[in-house]
């Protein structure tokens, strides 16, 4: 008898895991109504500020130099160094500063460009360097940019889910990261009026099964706990088929656990055209195949590499008169050729007439080569380096804009004729030999006049951990006294002018703020602004808008369209620029955006720039400064303009009161 009950338990339990296989199996096949929706969600949501347009390539290069970070991918967008130049909403904005972030990390400042950007985005960074917020605020941006578009979605389409369909899934190898990033979810959640939901074994799967059937918009999860909810009930408590946002955290130690299959499986079952994030502390080939399986055209940001420079190349600096640089060239040719009759080499100059000049000096001297730079046509430059490539000449002399990202297998020798502008530079220049385990050697050449350059490339070894020449640590030592003396000055490269001009750049914008929405700036221009008051009273949208004793309104207009493709139904601008100090800042303070967000749940962005009264921006121009009001119920933006017109009609009265 007791045989039989325990053989009818293990038949019971077979057929539970066959079933529950099944069920994973249809699910992997993507059998879902809405996977094969031809939506488009929206992911590009980042315009950069002209803060950072204004700032030069080299003045961006010192930063990532001097917080060790190396970024490949095509295209980068340039990093942030305030959270205002993040494009947040307020209310996003005030969580911020309710928690105490000052500013982004390096980490964040790459990472939330690229990512909202609508970039697949491989962040590699080590605990504690701020890569969870690096993550969370584009997905809160992507979240409440699609949620409207994602309802209707939902409602238009004949066949209904009762399962729960977030937008954005958190992968994370342990319970205890998903609960950690769950917790610095939770401000936001509150604030943004999303809700989310944290799965992980070892917790009462009922509980969260609960929490799920509210419609979460974001799911934090363990993959082990997050395959028993796919598999629940049939597949009727959640489904990933709209994730059009997924996280993958700290992958290194996913694949060290063996979670490589769960996280497959996973990925099979949502959106094709998703956007998809990976942070590691480490990036070992295990994590690059999953790159290349589950990204596409990521960019990857490495940050504190302290090795910038790698160990296979044999760096070698002379420091001599600008007579002897070309008698030393043909010195260091002669001895290569000697060892290596059919060894690559590669010479940078700094120009076009610079390259083409040294070809014509070597072939003098017997040593055939040819020219690279960016005044040859595009199909003369592929030829050449198919030349260089297959052997046709061993000696290519270049300029540091054309040779990026040149491959070339064996090559042996980089020399850099003329001393590189900035690190970067330099990096990129050596980093062309010693690649793929092989060894290689460097010589740069550097006049005495070259302090700066030195300076630049002492700082760099370094921060690799490298040995530095005497003469050259001498060319830094004098050149940096004397720009403590004022008698000379970085332009760019590691810091100096680069960091100077950013601090600059930030005192000004703050200035400018201040200016913005100072309540207690005594300016004469609120008679100029009182007629342009006037003047906007017919561009009033609704019947929100209370009227003033003197018949005037803010100026606002209300759109039943959504702001940007694929944004929330109905926005509204509140136009701000050319109110006086006072009334400005009592429309657009943080306590008059918290109320008014409070009482309609709507996104409020500041858009523009400030312009000065009778300044009229050119058709090109960024607009003028204004509110961007955003959400999914048409009342409730307008409720938001009503609230607006309340602060201002109030402002404006007790002005002309104290007139």
């Amino acid at each position: 008898m007791m045989k039989m009950v325990m053989l009818g338990r293990l038949i019971l339990f077979l057929m539970n895991m066959i079933r529950s296989n099944m069920i994973l199996r249809r699910k992997t096949s993507r059998n879902y109504p809405y996977f094969h929706n031809p939506r488009e969600m929206v992911k590009s949501l980042y315009e950069e500020s002209s803060f950072i347009s204004n700032m030069t390539d080299e003045e961006v290069s010192s930063l990532r130099i001097q917080n060790a970070i190396v970024i490949h991918g095509n295209n980068p967008v340039r990093s942030i160094l305030t959270w205002a130049q993040s494009g947040f909403s307020s209310n996003i904005y005030e969580v911020l500063m309710n928690l105490k972030f000052g500013s982004p990390t390096p980490i964040q400042g790459e990472a939330l460009p690229n990512i909202m950007s609508g970039r697949d985005f491989i962040g590699i960074a080590k605990t504690g360097s701020g890569k969870t917020l690096a993550y969370l605020l584009p997905m809160f941006r992507h979240i409440l940019a699609n949620v409207g578009l994602m309802k209707r979605s939902k409602t238009s389409n004949s066949v209904r889910h009762s399962a729960s369909q977030p937008l954005a899934l958190i992968l994370t190898p342990t319970r205890e990261l998903a609960t950690q990033v769950f917790k610095v979810c939770q401000p936001f959640l509150s604030s943004l009026h999303i809700h989310g939901q944290c799965c992980y074994g070892g917790q009462s799967i009922s509980h969260q099964i609960s929490g799920l059937k509210i419609q979460a918009d974001v799911i934090v999860a363990t993959p082990g706990r997050l395959i028993d909810l796919l598999g629940a009930n049939n597949g009727k408590i959640l489904s990933l088929s709209d994730i059009s946002y997924f996280v993958l955290d700290e992958a290194d130690r996913m694949f060290d656990m063996g979670f490589e299959p769960q996280v497959e499986k996973v990925a099979g079952l949502m959106m094709k055209h998703r956007q998809t994030v990976l942070f590691s502390a480490t990036f070992p080939p295990k994590v690059e195949r999953l790159a290349l399986r589950f990204l596409n055209d990521p960019i990857r940001v490495s940050v504190g590499i302290r090795n910038l420079l790698s160990k296979d190349i044999d760096q070698k600096f002379l420091v001599l008169d600008p007579d002897d640089k070309f008698p030393e060239l043909l010195r260091i040719l002669g001895e290569f050729k000697a060892k290596d009759a059919n060894g690559k080499v590669l010479v940078f100059a700094d120009t076009q007439n610079s390259c083409d000049r040294l070809v014509q000096w070597l072939s003098k001297r017997g040593y055939p080569s040819l020219s690279l730079h960016g005044g040859l046509d595009q199909s003369d430059r592929d030829e050449i380096i198919t030349d260089f490539r297959n052997g046709v000449i061993d000696i290519l002399v270049a300029t540091s804009v054309a040779s990026r990202g040149l491959d070339i297998d064996n090559l042996n020798m980089v020399i850099n004729f003329y001393a590189p502008s900035h690190m970067e530079d330099y990096i990129h220049r050596v980093g062309r030999t010693g690649r793929a385990g092989r060894k290689g050697k460097s010589y740069t050449m550097i006049t005495h006049t070259e302090e700066k350059a030195a300076s630049d490339i002492v700082k760099l070894l370094e921060l690799s951990s490298m040995p530095v020449p005497t003469d050259l640590q001498n060319m830094s030592t004098s050149f940096r006294e004397k720009v403590k003396a004022g008698k000379a000055r970085f332009s760019g490269g590691f810091g100096g002018k680069g960091l100077e001009k950013l601090e600059e750049l930030r005192e000004e914008k703050r200035k400018q703020q201040e200016q913005i929405y100072d309540n207690n700036d005594k300016v004469n221009e609120d008679k100029v602004n009182d007629k342009q008051h006037e003047k906007s009273n017919d561009k009033v949208a609704g019947n929100e808008n209370k009227k003033t004793p003197e018949g005037e309104s803010l100026p606002a207009n209300f759109f039943a369209e959504p702001a940007a493709p694929g944004a929330v139904p109905f926005h509204a601008k509140i136009e701000i620029n050319d109110l006086s100090p006072r009334v400005r800042w009592s429309v657009a303070n943080a306590n008059t955006l918290k109320k008014v967000i409070d009482q309609t749940s709507v996104a409020i962005t500041n858009k523009g720039r400030f312009y000065p009264p009778g300044k009229i921006p050119k058709a090109d121009d960024t607009p003028k400064l204004y509110l961007l009001v955003e959400g999914s119920d048409e009342l409730k933006v307008k409720q938001a303009m009503g609230l607006f017109n309340e602060a201002y009609t109030e402002s404006l009265n007790a002005e002309r009161g104290r007139h």
